[in-house]
């Protein structure tokens, strides 16, 4: 292994492949560094010939990282944190004084039960951060952080590679939402009953969809058909659709937060069904 001469390494390229791998754009990660674009690129081929691999590759449009950058990210990130470390040893973390932009993505109940709350936060702790919510399908999300197109995302489970950190934010059970005067609302709502609903699939929330087709799966009710799913008309949007006139019959299973909202504010019914295991309804 050919050692290597610390006394010839600049400490500014670190910062360079830090925001190239943040940012996957050079000009992007330039205007981040206060440093001009042509400048970035000459950094990148100093890195380039200092860790022996390309590093980075233009792929359409993006600088994707190569696996050698992948598994130097971590330990540079940690590299410039203890530097930053030794030499402010008192300093501490002071939102007031950021100045920065954070882009998190959300799906349609995110949008209307986080962001609120999150932008009162920040807007008090924070003032001079800069927050853009941006509509985020789950199926998307993984994507939109490797592109840099956001820096946060909140919603259901997605899979995504190791270098990103994951943290349970809430939980929820789910709930039927129908229009008020429904015949289903008159009545308890046994498992049989809810397989008999004319659902209506919220394409941005196929996660609960997936997660009730396989307890049905398992339980096997009347009126289930063998391997066929319950949501099988397909709407975009959040549980208000249920009261449009075109599916003013069919019911959503939603998360219980954007149930709720979503009755207090458009007159829906809510119905709360435990689908595991199989229990008689909630009034």
């Amino acid at each position: 292994m050919n050692s290597v001469n610390l006394r010839s390494i600049d400490l500014n390229l670190l910062t360079v492949f830090s925001a190239i791998y943040e940012y996957r754009n050079l000009t992007r990660a330039a205007d981040a560094l206060g440093m001009t674009q042509p400048a970035v690129s000459h950094a990148l081929k100093r890195l380039r010939s200092l860790f022996g691999d390309p590093l980075f590759l233009r792929i359409k449009g993006r600088m994707e990282p190569t696996p050698r950058s992948h598994a130097a990210a971590g330990p540079v990130a940690e590299i410039l944190t203890n530097v930053t470390q030794v030499l402010n040893p008192g300093a501490t973390f002071e939102p007031a004084l950021v100045r920065r932009e954070i882009r998190i993505g959300l799906l349609d109940y995110g949008m209307t039960v986080f962001a609120p709350r999150i932008a009162e936060f920040v807007m008090a702790e924070a003032p001079s951060v800069k927050i853009d919510f941006r509509h985020t399908e789950s199926g998307r999300a993984a994507r939109q952080m490797e592109d840099a197109d956001i820096d946060l995302y909140i919603g259901p489970g997605i899979a995504a590679p190791d270098i990103y950190r994951r943290s349970p934010l809430t939980r929820s059970d789910a709930v039927v939402v129908a229009r008020r005067g429904h015949p289903a609302v008159s009545v308890p709502l046994s498992l049989s009953g809810y397989c008999a609903l004319d659902h209506v699939r919220f394409t941005n929330l196929s996660t609960i969809d997936r997660e009730i087709d396989a307890v049905l799966e398992r339980e096997n009710p009347p009126n289930r058909h063998q391997g066929a799913s319950l949501f099988k008309r397909p709407v975009r949007g959040i549980a208000q659709r249920p009261c449009h006139d075109d599916h003013a019959g069919a019911s959503g299973t939603v998360p219980r937060f954007s149930g709720t909202r979503s009755a207090r504010d458009t007159l829906h019914a809510i119905i709360e069904r435990d689908l595991d295991p199989p229990a008689p309804a909630d009034r």
